[in-house]
């Protein structure tokens, strides 16, 4: 499924067993207490750790598909339709038109990081390196659906995702096993929530190797 919002957002929803796959991936390298990616990324939250090789390889094996039909999708649309939702640069996803099909499936996945948010934790208005990037939901707390049900503001309810584009924005609610890919370059943030428990996701980014 696609949102257009100037950039497209494409939500996938990925099997369980990959998604407890993952989450083993991350729960061990959490436990090894040596791969904490904080310092490099944009979030308020304690435990962000790198995942493994194992993980990295996982993911293009079982999942890279998604990415080169996002890259297709993108190919197939005219430019002057879609936006990447950031400044130009050297990744501008715009340009996808007038690159050779045959080298949508030539991509590397670069950084690949699972986030362990806890209550008061979010991440700040944000976007990523590389040409397309993905956050992956792998688990939810269970006591976060009665904080859903319990929110009555106009605002975006609480642990949401909030994409922007100038005067524009779309939020999504986390759900186990959603995907979502946008272009790198789209500005995004994570609101906190107050619920126990930890809401789990994997984030990474991708880099068409262009010729």
């Amino acid at each position: 499924m696609y949102y257009f919002l100037g950039p497209l957002i494409k939500k996938v929803k990925i099997e369980d067993e990959h998604i407890d796959w993952l989450l083993t991936d991350a729960e061990t390298m959490r436990l090894e207490k040596m791969n904490s990616a904080a310092e490099k990324l944009a979030g308020h939250i304690d435990e962000e750790i790198y995942n493994s090789a194992y993980a990295h390889n996982y993911i293009i094996e079982n999942l890279g598909h998604y990415f080169t039909a996002y890259f297709e999708k993108m190919h197939s649309i005219d430019s002057n339709l879609v936006s990447d939702g950031g400044e130009q640069n050297s990744h501008n996803i715009n340009n996808l038109s007038k690159v050779p099909a045959d080298q949508l499936r030539n991509w590397v996945l670069d950084l690949l990081w699972t986030n362990f948010m806890k209550a008061g934790e979010f991440n700040p208005p944000h976007h990523h390196s590389g040409h397309i990037s993905f956050v992956l939901y792998l688990s939810i707390p269970d006591e976060y659906q009665q904080e859903l049900d319990n929110h009555k503001a106009l605002s975006p309810p609480p642990g949401n995702i909030l994409f922007l584009v100038n005067d524009k924005q779309m939020t999504f609610t986390p759900e186990p096993g959603a995907m979502y890919i946008f272009p790198s370059s789209l500005e995004h943030m994570v609101f906190p929530f107050r619920s126990d428990g930890e809401r789990v996701s994997m984030s990474g980014n991708v880099f068409l190797k262009l010729n």
